[in-house]
């Protein structure tokens, strides 16, 4: 659904493979962005689903920007995004229901997650979480312990980054 190809303090590049291809779905998605106070300027081009979107870097430190772009998203994705929640896949989750539960104990004690849903069928995996909690280095300390057996540290770092999550 959504994949993070570059990110920099200010500055996203992600790929959304649902608006390849379909430019009146892209121009909903930039103008629903576009709204986003932080968000300086916004470009969807359609012929490769890339969304380059610029912002002030400052907001990501602030639940109330990551509740805006995922109120934003999910007017457009509401199967995907919503304020608090954060969906993601990770393929090593795919036919492995053990590794889906192990993983679900390592995030069920972290401060800040309230539901957890990990489908091993398809590796996806639905956090509902306090959003006031993501700028907690706690959270993200904990966060990202339990996630790192299972993705990249740079993917890692990537998906917290764009979800909001304080990086150190």
């Amino acid at each position: 659904m959504l994949r993070v190809l570059h990110l920099i303090p200010g500055r996203a590049r992600l790929r959304f493979d649902a608006v390849k291809g379909h430019p009146e779905l892209g121009r909903r998605l930039h103008t629903h962005l576009e709204a986003v106070a932080q968000i300086k300027r916004v470009t969807v081009d359609t012929r490769t689903g890339s969304v380059l979107l610029l912002y002030d870097a400052r907001a990501l430190k602030t639940p109330a920007f990551l509740d805006e772009i995922s109120e934003a998203l999910s007017k457009i994705f509401p199967n995907h995004f919503a304020p608090g929640r954060l969906r993601v896949t990770i393929r090593q989750l795919k036919g492995k229901p053990e590794l889906a539960r192990i993983l679900e104990m390592r995030l069920a004690p972290v401060h800040g997650i309230r539901h957890i849903e990990i489908d091993p069928t398809n590796g996806s995996c639905q956090l509902v979480y306090d959003s006031t909690a993501v700028t907690s280095p706690v959270f993200l300390d904990a966060l990202s312990d339990a996630l790192r057996t299972f993705l990249p540290r740079s993917n890692l770092k990537k998906l917290l980054t764009l979800a909001g999550f304080r990086w150190r």
